[in-house]
């Protein structure tokens, strides 16, 4: 499992959320809002421009990664500069059974909202 962490200027993030969570298994989602600090240089080299950002954070299987990838290139050009930053870091301090337990929740929570 990993956490996908995804930084986007905000005025398509809500774009951004719609197309990585398509097609998961588990659409866990947050979304923080973010104000940069960094200096002119670390956002240029960073390729991120304005500093009205979001954070999108996602935990996902390692097979979707590629699907996901490919998606924010075609759908967003994430490969050339000022259109956002994804990465991934590996999560070992949770459990496949953790992780069908917040599966099994957000499950209920989106049968619930739909009655």
């Amino acid at each position: 499992m990993k956490l996908l962490v995804t930084i986007v200027p905000r005025e398509i993030s809500k774009k951004v959320s719609k197309a990585i969570s398509k097609n998961l298994i588990v659409d866990y989602q947050t979304t923080l809002m973010g104000a940069g600090t960094a200096p002119n240089a670390m956002l240029e080299y960073l390729s991120l421009g304005k500093t009205d950002k979001d954070v999108i954070f996602n935990l996902i299987e390692e097979s979707d990664l590629p699907a996901i990838f490919k998606r924010l290139d075609e759908q967003f050009d994430f490969t050339h500069a000022h259109k956002g930053v994804a990465f991934t870091v590996e999560l070992n301090s949770i459990s496949k059974y953790a992780y069908q337990l917040l599966h099994h929740e957000l499950k209920e929570e989106k049968n619930h909202g739909n009655q």
